[in-house]
């Protein structure tokens, strides 16, 4: 049986592109980090700005990814 959480708010859609933005980008590691690499970064920031700072719930790295593949545009 599937585990399906809560929509996501659209706070936690600009939480989320901002961390996707700064570690995507970062300048240090670059193109050479491993998906999964990025993929844990981009959910510790999103946890500690939505958790911490907003009240919201913890998202996996799945729903995450899921999430970000319906709001980026195709590239």
């Amino acid at each position: 049986m599937s585990q399906r959480g809560t929509g996501f708010r659209p706070l936690e859609d600009q939480l989320l592109c901002e961390a996707y933005v700064l570690h995507s980008t970062d300048v240090v590691v670059g193109a050479y980090q491993k998906n999964d690499d990025m993929w844990k970064k981009i959910q510790t920031t999103f946890n500690h700005e939505a958790v911490d700072k907003n009240n919201l719930d913890h998202r996996t790295i799945k729903s995450l990814e899921c999430r970000w593949d319906k709001i980026s545009p195709a590239v």
